[in-house]
Formats: C-alpha cells, structure tokens, sequence
C-alpha cells in the first residue's frame, strides 16, 4: 500500500512538470506579440480568403500591415488613438471598417459577409 500512495503524488508532480513548460511556452508566444490579430472571413457562410494586407489609418498617418504568420502585428502607436478605420481587400470585395477601437487589435476577428445576389 505505501508504494502506491508514494506513486500517485510522483505522477502528479511529473504531470505538472509536463504541463508547466507548456503553460510557459503558450505564455512566451501571446507575450512576444500582444498587438497581434487575424481576420477570418466569410461569403454568405462559406469561408474566403482572407486579407494578406491591411491598411490602418488614424488622424496622424497610415499604414499597411502584410500578413505574417496567420498574424498582424499592429503597430503600437496605433494604441494611442481612440479610433482606427481599417481597409482590405478579400476576393471580389473591398472592405472598409470604420472608427474601431484600437483594443479590437488584439484578437481574432471573424467577419461575415453577406451578398443577397448570390444564391446559396
């Protein structure tokens, strides 16, 4: 009896060391790029192509944001503004998103789109 209680505290403590570097590894991606986000984009339901740039415009400037790594990286200036207008461009359509919170810019985003020409 005593070698399987002496067991069981062994393998908690050798499952919180698989889990703590885990734990840490999560926690040194979200911290390398706060300011990061992605567009997910839908046509009438079915997923399109997303944008591979974005332009950012505020009242001191604009700027244009590639995609990288499913990602993009909003420049931190950008958070001094109470409002950002967004452009980009998907397959067949140019969007245009105004006066957004700069706090948006900091997780994914999933836009539904919807063309009343098109027949599902």
């Amino acid at each position: 009896m005593s070698v399987l209680r002496g067991s069981i505290p062994c393998s908690l403590l050798a499952l919180l060391f698989c889990i703590a570097p885990a734990r840490l590894l999560a926690q040194n991606t979200t911290s390398r790029s706060p300011h990061c986000f992605s567009i997910h984009v839908r046509l009438n339901g079915k997923p399109i192509e997303g944008p591979q740039a974005i332009t950012l415009k505020t009242k001191q400037g604009e700027d244009t944001v590639s995609l990288d790594g499913g990602c993009f990286t909003a420049p931190a200036a950008l958070f001094a503004d109470k409002a950002v207008d967004v452009f980009f461009t998907v397959p067949g359509n140019k969007i245009y998103l105004a006066a957004i919170s700069p706090s948006f810019f900091t997780s994914p985003w999933d836009i539904d789109l919807e063309d009343k020409k098109i027949r599902q």
